[in-house]
């Protein structure tokens, strides 16, 4: 029997790769999809009553990398997704009612089955997205995106494997924004103070910016009284005055086919108001606070507190018209608060608080958006100016009949 150093190895068998090479009909791998967008954000003007819309336009390019690529299919899709992120119902896991989409518009590039050949290929699409649609949204209750979706088929060949990949898709979000005009000069309104005789003005911009703090002004008058029988004078002193800008969501969502009955076919209405700043103010007018005819003046600023919400709680949304269930608007809420006191007439100076006092809450709409800085709409585009032109079409030399 031969010992441990006789017996013989067997030999080690390396494995060796050999390239084949693809074949000519797998075009696949060769064709890419690929767009250029005229207006990668899309801009809404918002004029009141009149919304005006916007157009929106590209190129869809088709890369062709080998001889030739078959196509079956070649289609875009632009469509509105919108996503609640927490509604408050049972159904709120579901996701089929949770995200909603809206199609807009529809692109078919082919009637038939389509030869490429090498190169790039353009394919041209253009829509109008209506003014009355929303803006981008993207908020802790709900989101709202645009999406431009294209999709390529190509035929398979015959000796082309069964797995390769033949479907193509291609994704991108549009950002789409609405502005507004410059605001005009501050809105002034008065407002009458029951059940006592006084009254407020109050100066304010009703069209503002995220960013940027704005400025209200408030004129009390008619603060001083005459009671003839005892006669005292009434004073109505203001002692403080709060505000907050609010942000008013409500939203509800359609009910999926499994979810939906035929008396609901969708949730409740639901309304969240977020405070996204407020303020007290005390002793920044006049010492006394009323002035020898009875007015009063008090001015002060606000503006989003960014820091108030951590993380994403801070995002707020501008002004959205009802669309689909879903609408926000803003409010600042001014709160006032006079006390009483009397005075004798023949001893004004000697004032004596009075137990009595009044709480006013004043709510004004404030319309939060963006200003057009120097944007102009497609519709107010100056036409373009030609040279060498003349006003009147030639005038031609009639022959005379013979």
């Amino acid at each position: 029997m031969a010992g441990p150093s006789q017996i013989s190895k067997p030999n080690r068998i390396f494995p060796i790769s050999i390239p084949f090479p693809k074949s000519p009909n797998n075009t696949t791998a060769a064709v890419t999809l690929s767009w250029n967008l005229e207006s990668p954000s899309v801009t809404l003007f918002d004029k009141g009553a009149d919304a005006v819309g916007a157009l929106f336009s590209g190129l869809l390019l088709v890369h062709v990398g080998g001889d030739f690529a078959k196509l079956d299919v070649l289609v875009a899709l632009l469509s509105i997704q919108i996503r609640r992120q927490s509604p408050q119902s049972r159904w709120g896991s579901c996701a089929d009612c949770q995200i909603q989409s809206v199609n807009i518009e529809t692109w078919s590039f082919l009637n038939s089955p389509t030869i490429l050949s090498r190169g790039v290929h353009q394919f041209p699409f253009s829509s109008f997205i209506p003014g009355h649609y929303p803006a981008t949204v993207n908020i802790p209750a709900f989101s709202i995106s645009y999406n431009l979706k294209a999709t390529m088929d190509i035929a398979r060949s015959p000796n082309q494997h069964a797995i390769s990949n033949n479907h193509i898709e291609l994704k991108d979000s549009i950002m789409v924004k609405r502005v507004s005009s410059p605001p005009k000069p501050p809105h002034h309104l008065y407002v009458e103070l029951k059940p006592i005789k006084a009254r407020v003005g109050v100066l304010y911009d009703s069209v503002i910016e995220p960013e940027g703090a704005n400025e209200v002004v408030l004129h009390l008058v008619d603060l001083l009284d005459y009671d003839e029988i005892p006669q005292r004078i009434v004073f109505w002193r203001l002692t403080s005055v709060s505000w907050k800008f609010e942000e008013t969501i409500q939203h509800s969502f359609p009910l999926c086919k499994h979810h939906a009955t035929p008396f609901k076919t969708a949730n409740e209405p639901t309304t969240d108001i977020r405070v996204l700043a407020k303020g007290i103010l005390r002793k920044v007018w006049e010492t006394d606070g009323i002035r020898g005819d009875g007015t009063t003046d008090l001015k002060f600023s606000y503006a989003i507190d960014r820091q108030r919400f951590p993380g994403r709680e801070c995002r707020h949304a501008c002004d959205v018209k009802p669309f689909y269930g879903l609408a926000v608007k803003h409010t600042l809420e001014i709160e006032v608060f006079l006390s009483q006191e009397t005075a004798h007439v023949l001893k004004p100076d000697v004032v004596t608080p009075a137990p009595k006092g009044f709480f006013y809450r004043l709510r004004f709409d404030i319309n939060l958006t963006r200003y057009a800085d120097g944007e102009v709409n497609w519709d107010e585009d100056t036409p373009p100016v030609y040279q060498d032109v003349a006003s009147q079409p030639p005038a031609y030399i009639e022959e005379n009949e013979s």
